[in-house]
């Protein structure tokens, strides 16, 4: 019972920091808005020139796909870590599996089946790994 709270807690404390990370991103983002406007309001009030707005800093997305082979190389990298990823859950899984399911203790071999789980999360990244092939030829 205390390992199921200690993975439901550690399932809850990831995404609350991946959820305040993307708020602090965002919030970053919102602050270079603010600042590149008053720079422009500035500019207005003294009669120089307006400078544009830079939407490459605020639009990640624009950038990847105006460049292919940016987008190539960012697409590699992706793949690359995606397979680490597939092959630790893989292994994890089965370790997970097979530690439990020869465990003395009857609890243990009753939870030999939560190894399945990453096992197979890590077959679904394995299989995109395998399916994104396609997009690099």
């Amino acid at each position: 019972m205390e390992w199921a709270l200690f993975g439901v807690t550690f399932t809850i404390s990831f995404l609350l920091i991946v959820i305040l990370g993307e708020h602090l991103r965002q919030k970053r983002k919102m602050k270079l808005r603010e600042l590149q406007q008053k720079e422009r309001m500035f500019a207005m009030e003294k009669g120089l020139t307006v400078p544009d707005l830079v939407d490459d800093i605020f639009n990640e997305e624009t950038e990847v796909t105006s460049n292919p082979e940016q987008f190539r190389r960012k697409l590699q990298w992706f793949r690359i870590s995606l397979l680490a990823v597939g092959l630790f859950l893989i292994f994890g899984g089965l370790g997970m599996f097979l530690g439990f399911h020869f465990s003395f203790d009857r609890d243990f071999r009753e939870l030999s089946t939560l190894g399945i789980i990453p096992f197979m999360s890590g077959l679904g990244l394995l299989l995109f790994y395998y399916l994104s092939n396609k997009e690099l030829n």
